[in-house]
């Protein structure tokens, strides 16, 4: 081929790490100014992007599990290729301390969504904060972690290969202040955990049983769409039983599968992981704390 001053040149096609094709002349390959696609650009703020080669750390385990529920890794298609985090602005904190992590002073954006009507439906007004991770690297290791693109439907519970036994417990707390809630209705109490991924919460499921002896069971809901009457959309709710079903209530009481829950998720915390509200709540209703806990009722299975 010839380039724009007339002159014969060799041309390569080549496949960015990303995935991308892009056709360069063999000088740039040979000098190495080209290092992708235009994927990777020099980037503006500095970053740890070796964070989640290995979940070897409470903290990797946690931010994993709250990423596994509301975070997003772009598709293979878009031109950047990044990881985002967006939560409620109240819980910012966490924002905080994962950029403290990643080692990076990337700005969280604020956003505020003013109330909205779409026909009789109502929207309140809300306030997100976002953390925006440009890095392939990131990105690919996740993806290699199970935090697939549009993994909403589609994600799987990792395996042990992924999130060993030692970190499961932080993981699974990252997920619980995700989708996780506890709330109490007169005498009843329930711990829930919700997805969209039925074969997530299956495997969470198993994991908490053979693990920990927690035993759960997941029920199938489905909800029309708040903007159309004709569209219904699936979702599963992952309840965490009030007791185990293999003694009777009266030898340890009705909450204990619930307080097993409580010392595997707030046992050996570090401080900025885990959301304070969700752990006061679930105090407040038990009247207990992570100092109590039995040894008869929290043990690793061997």
């Amino acid at each position: 081929l010839y380039d724009k001053g007339g002159k014969r040149r060799s041309f390569f096609l080549c496949k960015c790490d990303c995935g991308n094709e892009i056709v360069l002349p063999g000088i740039k390959l040979k000098n190495g100014n080209n290092k992708s696609c235009g994927c990777i650009n020099t980037p503006k703020y500095p970053i740890d992007e070796t964070y989640f080669e290995k979940i070897d750390t409470k903290s990797k385990a946690y931010f994993l599990g709250f990423l596994y529920t509301d975070g997003t890794v772009s598709n293979s298609d878009e031109n950047i290729k990044r990881v985002q985090l967006s939560l409620n602005t109240k819980d910012k904190i966490i924002l905080k301390k994962f950029r403290n992590d990643l080692q990076t002073n990337k700005p969280i954006y604020d956003l505020v969504r003013k109330p909205r009507k779409y026909g009789n439906i109502s929207i309140p007004e809300g306030r997100t904060s976002t953390l925006n991770i440009s890095n392939v690297k990131i990105r690919n290791d996740l993806i290699k972690l199970g935090l697939t693109p549009n993994k909403t439907f589609s994600m799987k519970f990792p395996g042990h290969r992924k999130v060993s036994k030692k970190f499961m417990p932080h993981f699974i707390r990252g997920i619980f202040d995700g989708d996780g809630t506890i709330a109490k209705s007169g005498t009843s109490v329930s711990v829930n955990i919700t997805s969209g991924a039925q074969l997530f919460l299956e495997g969470l499921s198993n994991c908490l049983f053979n693990n920990f002896n927690i035993h759960s069971s997941i029920i199938k809901y489905s909800r029309e769409s708040k903007f159309s009457a004709d569209k219904k959309s699936n979702y599963w709710v992952l309840n965490i039983k009030a007791a185990n079903s293999q003694f009777p209530h009266k030898k340890f009481g009705t909450g204990y599968n619930h307080k097993s829950f409580y010392n595997l998720i707030y046992n050996d915390l570090e401080v900025g992981l885990y959301l304070a509200r969700k752990k006061e709540k679930f105090e407040k209703i038990y009247s207990f704390s992570n100092h109590e806990k039995s040894n008869s009722l929290f043990k690793l299975k061997q």
